[in-house]
């Protein structure tokens, strides 16, 4: 399935040395548990554990030491640090700040010329070292061009005066990557310090985590020449070419966060009875389900898009450019949607202290606001739009970058300007393809409309000055970006997905609780499912008969909405689509036959009876979650109720006593 399922790390794309090291780090996490990593996330205490397992497999030596700087295993391969980022962000993301922290410190480093840094560096890895990126002050934020970290000289070097904040790793870094100026020239500088140095004095952890968030002080620290690792233009190129590969990774943290919440959450409640009926059974729960996962598995469909531009990169074609802030903007933002669609549906069980859901409903907040926040990278992707939309280059047809290999030009990016020259592909084509897709259809002429805007009625010099203005018209950019990447990325997800819910069941039952038998282990694959799978190209990623959107060949058999089972005729007919399409109907009443058939499916019977209870009171695309009364499903004798206002009806003696419940329950007993 695409999600990541902690069972199953076996990947065609990755040699057996990745493999194997996922595999490891995956059952290092097992085999601390849940109840220890939960608790050790309360305490705040430093995660020296698992920097002792990252030393012993070599785990950042491997994965951020560029080929031909260290050992031979070792490469900076992106498609490898997508799965590591992810497995690092489902476990918990102060592992995964560790690492991201490390990969920004590295950056100016593997850019640097200075040779002997280089291999400082190589060497520190393979002893399990981390590192630290000194960019921001507590005064400037990131603005680099104030920096207060002062270079003054001092005979054959310098002497280094000023204070850094927000610095990850900054207690315990094997090198720390310092953003500064010269004195004199006002000239920009990367310096490697040294965090046991004794001019180096740490002051404090600015926040309360596990992780270290440092403040430090430089005070008369030494630089000589040979720990300059970039100075003028280069050190300002590098410092924005490193946030460039550095901040790709939050989109990834994002993603890990919400998978191993999804399943936290559906094993909850689909464990959770309620009137009898787990609360999968229920409408509104069951489209809360859906639409987060739908936005989860468009996050990571977009994200490993990305990873292909990323690893295609080159002088000629800098794509990357605008879907590395998109993924850190898009993704990120949509990560936070994907929490509270499954807060909404497990309610206090979210703020519970012995649930990972408690600690993910917190850091999926952080993400969107690190590595600049959510209108400064709006703000940098607006520098595409005119190429975007009026003047797309010509470029081959870009395949999966999944090879085992070294990413060169990440560390050879060059200079960081003219982001006004960077051409696209024609967005127009991917949309045309979906064109027979009526949701995409539509979108495609309201991107269509908003092209002919720019181009007639050009924001004016006083609309350029509007902020608001700008991140207005530059989220509507970014969703004609994301879907047309998401679009080209589907990669076979239907095949992949159809038992998602059975696979993370089975999963989250071990670390959290029994696991159900309701409904995911009576799901079965689905050769054909429509309805939400409208963007996926007919077919729908979930599973139609595990949370009942869609219909598949198995309809529903247990409890007193007995559904029938239909033909295979039926199955095979253009009338075996989402229950919404003919809700209203009178119960009992078959579906299927010719005149049926040829009826305009968004038509509603003149005698539609008005829906019962909940149904009435629900949103118009609930129904599309088959619920029986709604849609008129229902055996003969089982309809037969009393509605009464309260939304309860009362059922028939025979099916109180065969079900087990006594006087009123909720109308339609399985939504």
């Amino acid at each position: 399935m695409i999600l990541l399922d902690p069972k199953d790390l076996e990947r065609p794309e990755n040699d057996e040395g990745t493999t194997a090291l996922m595999q490891a780090t995956v059952a290092f996490f097992e085999a601390k548990g849940k109840e220890r990593l939960i608790g050790d996330y309360y305490a705040r205490g430093w995660y020296a554990d698992f920097l002792e397992y990252a030393k012993e497999h070599r785990l950042l030596a491997r994965m951020c030491t560029p080929s031909g700087e260290g050992a031979a295993d070792a490469r900076w391969d992106t498609w490898q640090v997508c799965q590591f980022a992810e497995i690092l962000g489902f476990y918990g993301l102060q592992y995964w700040y560790t690492w991201q922290v490390s990969v920004l410190g590295l950056g100016p480093i593997w850019m640097s010329p200075n040779k002997a840094i280089r291999q400082r560096a190589a060497e520190a890895l393979e002893d399990g070292g981390i590192f630290a990126f000194g960019l921001s002050e507590k005064t400037h934020g990131a603005d680099i061009y104030s920096t207060d970290m002062v270079l003054t000289p001092d005979g054959d070097g310098w002497k280094a005066n000023g204070r850094k904040y927000y610095i990850g790793n900054g207690n315990a870094a094997a090198i720390v990557s310092t953003f500064g100026r010269f004195a004199d020239s006002d000239e920009y500088v990367f310096f490697a310090s040294d965090p046991k140095h004794e001019c180096y004095h740490l002051i404090q952890n600015v926040v309360a985590s596990q992780n270290y968030v440092s403040e430090f002080e430089l005070k008369d620290y030494p630089v000589s020449e040979a720990e300059i690792l970039h100075r003028g233009r280069d050190a300002w190129n590098a410092a924005l070419n490193t946030v460039n590969i550095g901040k790709y990774n939050l989109g990834w943290a994002s993603i890990g966060i919400c998978t191993h919440a999804l399943y936290e959450a559906i094993a909850h409640a689909n464990n959770r009875v309620l009137y009898g009926s787990p609360v999968t059974d229920m409408t509104h729960v069951r489209r809360m389900f859906v639409d987060a996962y739908c936005r989860l598995v468009a996050m990571k469909l977009f994200a490993l898009r990305a990873s292909d531009y990323m690893r295609a990169a080159s002088r000629e074609d800098r794509r990357y450019l605008l879907y590395n802030p998109m993924v850190k903007m898009k993704v990120t933002t949509q990560g936070e949607e994907v929490i509270d669609l499954l807060w909404d549906a497990i309610a206090a069980k979210g703020f519970e202290k012995d649930t990972y859901f408690g600690q993910a409903a917190v850091d999926i907040r952080a993400l969107p606001k690190l590595e600049g926040t959510v209108h400064v990278n709006i703000a940098l992707i607006v520098k595409f739009m005119a190429n975007y939309f009026f003047n797309p280059g010509d470029y081959p047809e870009l395949g999966q970058q999944s090879e085992p290999r070294n990413d060169d030009f990440l560390f050879d990016q060059g200079g960081a300007g003219g982001l006004g020259q960077i051409q696209f592909h024609d967005y127009r084509k991917t949309l045309e393809r979906f064109e027979k897709i009526a949701n995409v259809k539509v979108f495609a002429e309201q991107v269509e409309q908003f092209r002919t805007l720019l181009a007639t009625d050009p924001p004016g010099p006083e609309q350029m000055k509007d902020v608001d203005f700008l991140l207005a018209g530059g989220n509507i950019f970014a969703l004609v970006v994301y879907a047309h990447s998401f679009s080209r990325t589907r990669r076979s997800m239907a095949s992949t997905t159809t038992c998602w819910a059975r696979s993370s069941t089975s999963w989250s039952g071990t670390c959290h609780g029994t696991r159900s038998p309701s409904p995911c282990r009576r799901a079965r694959p689905t050769s054909r499912s429509r309805g939400v799978g409208t963007w996926f190209g007919g077919r729908s990623p979930i599973p139609s008969d595990t949370l009942g959107y869609g219909r598949s060949r198995y309809a529903r058999s247990t409890g007193p909405t007995r559904w029938r089972r239909r033909t295979d005729r039926e199955d095979r007919s253009p009338s075996a689509v989402p229950c919404s399409s003919r809700a209203g109907r009178p119960a009992g009443q078959q579906v299927g036959a010719e005149a049926e058939r040829g009826r305009d499916r968004r038509r509603r019977p003149a005698d539609r009876p008005e829906r019962h209870g909940r149904c009435q009171q629900a949103h118009d695309h609930t129904r599309r979650a088959c619920c029986p009364i709604a849609s008129g499903h229902l055996e003969e004798g089982v309809a037969e109720r009393v509605s009464s206002p309260s939304g309860l009806s009362r059922w028939p003696a025979a099916d109180r006593r065969r079900n087990g419940s006594a006087g009123r329950v909720p109308n339609g007993r399985r939504p």
